[in-house]
């Protein structure tokens, strides 16, 4: 079992009896890549796995990480610490891009769907490319219905990949 640890920033592995067997991250606030005890979060949330690897929301650090759970290294895939609306395309340094406040991730086997609570809109960061993609919502605090960017959502904070669909739990709108 792997647990978004928020207030003490760090993520945690555990057996089903509920006993810690790693945890990742130093405890301390911040937005560090490294092994497991030097790394650092801040406020992860959402979580998905997807074979050795785990991707985190880090929703206090803007971004979105990656723990390799053979080797215990943490790295950032897109996210430079600081609230702003990503961009369309090509991720050229993972540092270099801005996201608003990730809560949520779902991986699938070429992408990784990521709703960002702050601008209210689901984005797609794709492995092959490394590139950011809107997927989903305007932007617009609203709960609509519709195809791409006609649609709208309120705070979007989990997500759920399903086959060819990713599920959507809207916090404010209280809808799915």
């Amino acid at each position: 079992l792997y647990i978004a640890d928020s207030g003490h920033h760090r993520v945690l592995e555990c057996n089903h009896a509920g006993r810690i067997l790693r945890v990742f991250g130093s405890g301390d606030a911040g937005l560090i890549d490294g092994d497991a005890t030097h790394a650092a979060f801040h406020s992860p949330n959402g979580l998905s796995l997807l074979r050795e690897m785990l991707y985190v929301a880090d929703t206090g650090n803007h971004a979105v990480r990656r723990i390799n759970l053979r080797t215990g290294d943490i790295v950032t895939l897109v996210g430079n610490g600081r609230r702003g609306a990503p961009k369309e395309g090509p991720v050229g340094d993972a540092r270099g891009m801005s996201l608003d406040s990730p809560r949520a991730v779902a991986a699938t086997n070429d992408q990784l769907h990521i709703a960002l609570a702050g601008d209210n809109r689901i984005w797609s960061y794709e492995f092959a490319r490394s590139a950011m993609t809107p997927r989903a919502g305007n932007g617009k605090l609203d709960v609509k219905d519709g195809p791409g960017n006609t649609a709208s959502f309120a705070q979007p904070v989990a997500l759920a990949a399903v086959q060819q669909t990713v599920y959507v739990c809207d916090a404010v709108g209280s809808a799915i």
